[in-house]
């Protein structure tokens, strides 16, 4: 029993690590690129149509939040290769910022937070936070979570 446990504990350690990890990546992220992340908080502070922005980090904190037990369970182990797309994206937004195009800024910032967490994370728990278990995937049988009965 005592070896199931310090396992456990390493794992827990090592998620620990890279979800700190993401947070660092991911607040950095919109620190480097304020102006595009500025952009978009003023776009949903002036439209109704695009408000629901504001939602979308507290939403996806719970959601992160709610997967917290499979989170701790699954161990962190970085992807390293996923790091690659972020070359496409950086040049993307890149040429998209040259040729003042917001809406291309904004949507590679996104991408960019996404794929830097998945690479950092790592495929287990990049696939624990996309996919809870009560969302059906192809070729996974369905979690039985909370919104299922019996």
């Amino acid at each position: 029993m005592p070896d199931s446990r310090a396992a456990a504990t390493g794992v827990a350690r090592t998620t620990r690590r890279g979800l700190w990890l993401a947070a660092f990546y991911g607040i950095a992220l919109l620190l480097v690129f304020h102006a595009t992340t500025w952009s978009m908080i003023s776009i949903w502070l002036r439209s109704e149509t695009f408000a629901h922005g504001f939602l979308i980090l507290p939403i996806s904190l719970w959601l992160a939040w709610s997967q917290r037990e499979r989170l701790w369970t699954t161990e962190a182990s970085s992807a390293p290769w996923v790091l690659a797309l972020l070359l496409p994206l950086g040049a993307g937004w890149l040429l998209a910022h040259l040729v003042s195009v917001l809406v291309v800024q904004q949507l590679a910032l996104v991408a960019m937070l996404v794929v830097g967490i998945w690479a950092i994370l790592g495929h287990r728990q990049a696939r624990v936070l996309a996919f809870p278990p009560d969302v059906p995937v192809p070729g996974r049988a369905h979690g039985g979570g909370a919104g299922t009965t019996g």
